[in-house]
């Protein structure tokens, strides 16, 4: 399913393949539209510009969780756990802690 949004989205993200915000923008929006592998995919590719981002392993373990892949999910929920104790946001890490147990 294609959206005008998508559409413009995918645009930019070809226009700005190094740009980690934009990829991050498209991979919400794949979430949106509940499109769970590609937006894992974009946030691969957002990771891989901007390793220790926060958000995007968040929303990353949410994709896989909705791929039914709770292990990854696991391990994308602990990465940003580590990235946020590295960056001093307490808030994030208890919030992803949260979400680890919630998985169980």
């Amino acid at each position: 399913m294609s959206t005008p949004r998508l559409d413009k989205l995918l645009r930019l993200a070809q226009a700005e393949p190094n740009d980690a915000f934009v990829q991050y923008g498209l991979a919400l929006e794949y979430m949106q539209l509940e499109r769970w592998a590609d937006a894992v995919a974009t946030l691969d590719r957002t990771l891989a510009l901007k390793p220790d981002d926060v958000a995007a392993l968040l929303q990353k373990g949410r994709a896989l969780v909705k791929l039914g892949q709770p292990v990854a999910a696991r391990a994308a929920w602990s990465a940003g756990i580590a990235a946020a104790e590295r960056a001093g946001d307490l808030h994030a890490a208890s919030e992803l802690r949260g979400l680890l147990e919630a998985l169980g």
